[in-house]
């Protein structure tokens, strides 16, 4: 898919990616794309649109088994 300004605040990653990460575009010149990390706040990456390997991002869950260990193993937090 090919990004243009009216994807601008959308999340995206890219064809055969894991899940475990995703952008949020957030500009458009020309022919380059910035990016936000999410996740990590106030960093930006600039990419080219000459890439269409762009999808809507669609995380991918754990398995019961998964979640069931986070339940016992995760930090709570204060």
């Amino acid at each position: 898919m090919k990004l243009s300004k009216k994807h601008i605040g959308k999340m995206f990653d890219v064809e055969g990616a894991d899940g475990s990460w995703a952008y949020t575009l957030v500009g458009v010149r020309g022919n380059e794309l910035l990016f936000n990390v999410v996740g990590r706040p106030w960093r930006f990456e600039i990419s080219t649109n000459g890439y269409e390997d762009w999808r809507p991002f669609r995380p991918v869950l754990p398995n019961k088994l998964a979640i069931r260990r986070a339940w016992n193993t995760a930090r709570r937090s204060e």
